[in-house]
């Protein structure tokens, strides 16, 4: 929108109403359908509508339709000192705070919506785009057009399958953007290769980003391959099935944290929603009888609220750990099994987790703060769980598994830039 290439009375005019401002502050910000800008300005539908037209005609705003929905966005104006100036008036505007708060709610909900809908596809995603196109030529070509030594960003908007093909093309770094869940995703296309992954965490946890001491900063983390050289190591992984993980795999109360741990309140106060919600499930989850076999030896058999499987130590609080022996890089996974969500075990629990285990105690401490009789810890090589009753497993934070399990290390299994 250019003011001089327009009439300069409709332009002012159609900024004149307060509903208009509204409507434009919000677009300035995120484009939103009719029908949200209908729940964010608690107007009816013809009405927006109506005055969408009136922005749309004089230039304020650009409209593009997208299946059966109209869609509608500041529109990129060659005059940004008027529009800024009307930006500061319609944030003068009363309603604008409460527009602020119902566009947050929108914008979650569309966000969850997302988040549901291609988690009931993602484990299906390559056999649904066969159905439509060929991703394994596109998938070839793209990798036979990267030039050898490429550093590469991969930021999480697939399934992976194109990094081993980049891998073996001679790819010399794989960068990702995102949460753990993303970095897992693109790790599990380089396992077992010696292509180095860089990690740039974009997430609220970062635990893997956290467990490798790699800069928080993006920016610093960009810095890490700059340079004519990098540094690399291995670490270790985990395979449950035929699904790689990098963190821990966990039932009982570490399921029941993932699903508290909601987006609204992990937007809310960050890690600590993963504290809250895991202090919530001890209190709420039952008692299971678990049968574990460690390294192909004899069963063991016991009631239980929560058992892990940890490859890394780290519980993104500080420098809070599962138990200070947790080591990415010494070829083995450790298992824990929590036998009681009573006190004793929540602050025995946290006695491991700080390394406190080896503080001399009064006998009345030792008697009550009793490991064997609350916690049981194993270091391995592989592990089978089985559960009464079937019990369903997170995974890196997705819960896609469910008891009974065989659960594997994988040594020096992926190579990353630190």
């Amino acid at each position: 929108m250019h003011i001089n290439a327009r009439d300069p009375v409709q332009t002012l005019q159609a900024v004149s109403d307060p509903t208009r401002l509204r409507l434009l502050r919000l677009l300035m910000r995120e484009e939103m359908n009719v029908q949200e800008l209908v729940t964010v300005l608690e107007l009816r539908q013809p009405s927006v509508s109506r005055h969408l037209a009136v922005l749309r005609d004089a230039g304020w705003v650009d409209q593009r339709r997208e299946g059966t929905f109209s869609w509608y966005r500041a529109a990129i104006t060659a005059d940004p000192a008027l529009q800024a100036a009307v930006a500061q008036l319609a944030d003068q505007l009363a309603p604008a705070r409460g527009d602020d708060g119902r566009l947050g709610a929108v914008i979650a909900e569309r966000e969850a919506r997302g988040r549901e809908l291609f988690a009931g596809v993602a484990d299906h995603w390559d056999r649904i785009r066969q159905q439509y196109e060929h991703p394994d030529l596109q998938i070839g070509v793209v990798a036979a057009l990267v030039p050898r030594g490429l550093r590469v960003v991969d930021v999480g908007t697939g399934s992976g399958a194109l990094l081993p093909l980049l891998a073996g093309s001679g790819a010399e770094v794989v960068a990702v953007y995102g949460g753990d869940g993303t970095v897992m995703e693109v790790a599990s296309g380089l396992i077992g290769t010696e292509t180095p992954l860089l990690i740039l965490g974009g997430g609220t946890g970062n635990l893997v980003a956290s467990e490798l001491r790699l800069p928080t900063s993006l920016e610093r983390a960009c810095e890490l391959v700059c340079g004519e050289t990098y540094r690399t190591r291995h670490i270790d992984a985990g395979m449950i099935g035929d699904r790689p993980f990098l963190l821990r795999l966990g039932c009982g109360v570490e399921v029941g944290v993932v699903e508290e741990a909601t987006r609204e309140l992990k937007d809310q106060f960050g890690k600590w929603a993963y504290v809250f919600a895991g202090i919530k499930m001890l209190q709420e989850i039952p008692e299971a009888d678990y049968r574990i076999v460690i390294d192909g030896g004899e069963p063991f058999e016991s009631s239980g609220v929560a058992c892990v499987v940890a490859n890394a130590g780290t519980v993104g609080v500080g420098r809070l750990t599962l138990a200070p022996s947790v080591d990415v890089h010494d070829g083995r996974l450790d298992v824990f099994l929590l036998k009681k969500a009573n006190i004793e075990g929540i602050v025995q629990l946290a006695r491991k987790m700080m390394g406190l285990e080896r503080l001399r105690r009064t006998e009345e401490e030792q008697a009550v703060l009793d490991a064997s009789q609350l916690i049981t810890h194993w270091s391995v090589e592989t592990v089978s769980i089985e559960t009464d009753p079937i019990l369903p497993i997170q995974v890196d934070g997705d819960v896609v598994a469910e008891t009974p399990q065989f659960i594997r290390g994988l040594p020096s299994a992926l190579r990353v830039v630190v």
